[in-house]
């Protein structure tokens, strides 16, 4: 065990390691302090090759932010203009006929981006 690198100190991503763990098997651990505050006991390979980088809210941080495009899910005009999208686009939605079969489309710059859309309606609202 002599032969073993002390990491104690050091910072790894989010990781700020304080003690060392128990070795399991010739596999030595570590006690990190995560910024977030929480404690969590990681293998030393980890650390070191960069696999693990935090306590696991930094994945969660990531996935937060990919699945929020734009924050407005729930505001009122996002009902709004899903609607509109589905009358002119979805074959199956009741009202298609009276929109989209009659070749009624939405301009370009809202066909994709919400926000767009969003900023036309609260400017000239």
């Amino acid at each position: 065990m002599a032969n073993i690198k002390d990491l104690k100190g050091q910072v790894f991503g989010r990781l700020h390691v304080i003690a060392q763990g128990r070795s399991i098997n010739s596999l030595v651990s570590w006690i990190c302090k995560c910024d977030c505050g929480k404690i969590v006991k990681i293998r030393s390979g980890s650390l070191v090759a960069g696999y693990t980088k935090s306590c696991g809210c930094l994945n969660s941080e990531i996935a937060s932010k990919k699945s929020k495009k734009h924050g407005k899910y729930y505001h009122p005009l996002y009902r709004v203009y899903a609607g509109m999208k589905q009358r002119c686009y979805y074959k199956k939605h009741e009202a298609f006929k009276r929109y989209g079969g009659r070749g009624i489309k939405i301009c370009d710059e809202w066909l994709n981006d919400f926000m767009s859309f969003f900023n036309f309606a609260m400017a000239n609202g």
